[in-house]
C-alpha cells in the first residue's frame, strides 16, 4: 500500500501538539457480530487490523472502534451495510457491550485547535473514501492520521462518527495500553470464551 504523502507531516505536527492529548474515562459501546462476542474477540481490535478500518490501514495495527453512546455503536455498525447498499437488517443480530475505558493519552479531533494544527477538517475526515482508496492501493487521510497517532504512542483517537456528526467514537489502539485494565467489558462473565476455548 502507498503511503499518504501528507503522513511524515502529520507524524510530525502530532508529535507537536501531542501535550494536548486529553484523558477519557468513562463508558464506550462496541457493537459486533455474535461470531466476534467473545472474550478474546472483543477488544482485540484485530479484525481491523487484518481489514483496515477508517483509521488504520489494513495490515498495520489493531484498532478497537468504540462509541460513546449506545445509539452511536448501533449506528457505526449498521452503517457499514448502508454504504454498501446491503438492508441494515443483514447486520443483525449484533452483541452490544458496554467498556469501562480508562486513557490517559487520546489525540481529540474533535477539538478545533487541533485539527486546525493538522489542517484537516472535519469535512476532510468524513469525506475522505477510504475504501475505494485502500482498493486502488493507496493509504487514506484518516488512516495515515489514526497510524501518525498511534506511531505517536497515543492510546487512541476521539472523533465524530462519519454517520452522523452529532454522535462521538473513542477509536483505541489496544498495543499502546499499559495493561488490560484499561478497556474493561462489563458483565464479561455473561459472554461465552473465544471459539475452542473450554
Amino acid at each position: 500500500m502507498i503511503e499518504h504523502p501528507d503522513y511524515a507531516d502529520l507524524l510530525s505536527i502530532i508529535s507537536r501538539v501531542e501535550a494536548t492529548a486529553v484523558a477519557f474515562k468513562g463508558v464506550l459501546f462496541r457493537a459486533c457480530s455474535p461470531e466476534y462476542a467473545n472474550l478474546r474477540d472483543l477488544l482485540a481490535g484485530e479484525g481491523a487490523r487484518k481489514f483496515g478500518g477508517r483509521w488504520n490501514p489494513p495490515g498495520s495495527f489493531p484498532v478497537v472502534y468504540l462509541a460513546q453512546s449506545m445509539e452511536g455503536a448501533i449506528a457505526e455498525t449498521v452503517g457499514v451495510a448502508g454504504h454498501y447498499g446491503f438492508d441494515p437488517a443483514t447486520r443483525l443480530p449484533m452483541t452490544l457491550v458496554a467498556v469501562d475505558a480508562r486513557l490517559d493519552r487520546v489525540l481529540d479531533l474533535t477539538n478545533a485547535a487541533v485539527r486546525k494544527a493538522l489542517k484537516v477538517t472535519i469535512a476532510d475526515m468524513h469525506r475522505c473514501p477510504w475504501r475505494d482508496q485502500n482498493i486502488a492501493g493507496n493509504e487514506a487521510l484518516t488512516q495515515a492520521l489514526g497510524r501518525a497517532a498511534h506511531a505517536a504512542g497515543l492510546q487512541g483517537i476521539r472523533v465524530t462518527s462519519s454517520v452522523r456528526r452529532t454522535l462521538l467514537n473513542v477509536n483505541v489502539f489496544p498495543k499502546n495500553l499499559p495493561g488490560t485494565d484499561n478497556l474493561k467489558i462489563r458483565r464479561a462473565d455473561r459472554l461465552p470464551p473465544a471459539p475452542g476455548v473450554l
